[in-house]
C-alpha cells in the first residue's frame, strides 16, 4: 500500500496557486515506499486556486492523482485529499473629509461614484454600491457650531456585490464648519449742534 496525501494550503481571496507537483515537495505526502521506489511527480488539481474562487465557497478540495516515480507498480496507491482554504482579502472605506460654512446643511453621497468616500482593494467585478456615511454630533446640520468643529464623519453598511470575499475596514473622515460672515453696520444718524450722542 501506498498513500499519497494532498497537504493543506490557505490563500488569500484574489490570489492563485501554483502547486508544487515535483519531489520534494510540501504540496503532497508520500507514505509507504521501499527498497529504492520513488514518486517523483503528482498531479494536484483544485477549484480553488483560480482568482475568482470565493471565501463563499471555501474551502476547496484539492485532489490529488497520477503519481509518477519508479517501482510504482509494486503497490496499491491510495490518494487523500486535502483542502484549499480562502480567506478573506482587505478592503478598506474611507471617509473623505469635508468642510462648510456655519449655517449651511450637509447632505452626504452614499452612492457610487460619490466624491465622499474612496474604496481601496476590490478585486474581479466586486462592487461597492452604497456606503452610509453619518457625522457625529449633528455636525451635517446647520447649526452644528463652529465650537464643536471638526465632526467626524463614520462609514458603515457597505452594500454591493461580492463584499463576503473581504474583511471591511472603515476610516473616518472629519467635516470642518468654518464661520460664517457677520457683517455689523453703524446706522446714519443726525443731531443738532448743540447736542450729545448716546
Amino acid at each position: 500500500t501506498l498513500t499519497i496525501t494532498a497537504a493543506d494550503k490557505s490563500k488569500t481571496y484574489g490570489a492563485t496557486v501554483v502547486f508544487d507537483e515535483t519531489t520534494p515537495s510540501a504540496d503532497f505526502a508520500v507514505v509507504g515506499l521501499l527498497n529504492s521506489d520513488a514518486v517523483t511527480s503528482v498531479a494536484l488539481a483544485s477549484p480553488g486556486v483560480a482568482v475568482g474562487a470565493t471565501v463563499a465557497g471555501s474551502p476547496y478540495v484539492i485532489t490529488p492523482s497520477g503519481a509518477a516515480g519508479t517501482g510504482l507498480g509494486n503497490y496499491t496507491i491510495g490518494y487523500v485529499t486535502g483542502t484549499l482554504t480562502v480567506n478573506p482579502a482587505t478592503l478598506t472605506i474611507t471617509a473623505a473629509d469635508k468642510s462648510k460654512t456655519y449655517g449651511q446643511s450637509v447632505t452626504f453621497d452614499g452612492t457610487t461614484p460619490s466624491t465622499d468616500f474612496t474604496v481601496v482593494g476590490l478585486l474581479n467585478s466586486d462592487a461597492v454600491t452604497s456606503v452610509a456615511l453619518a457625522s457625529s454630533g449633528g455636525g451635517a446640520t446647520g447649526t452644528a457650531p463652529v465650537a464643536g468643529s471638526p465632526y467626524v464623519i463614520t462609514p458603515s453598511g457597505a452594500a454591493g456585490t461580492g463584499l463576503g470575499n473581504y474583511t471591511i475596514g472603515y476610516v473616518t473622515g472629519t467635516l470642518t464648519v468654518n464661520p460664517a460672515t457677520l457683517t455689523i453696520t453703524a446706522a446714519n444718524k443726525s443731531k443738532t449742534y448743540g447736542q450729545t450722542m448716546t
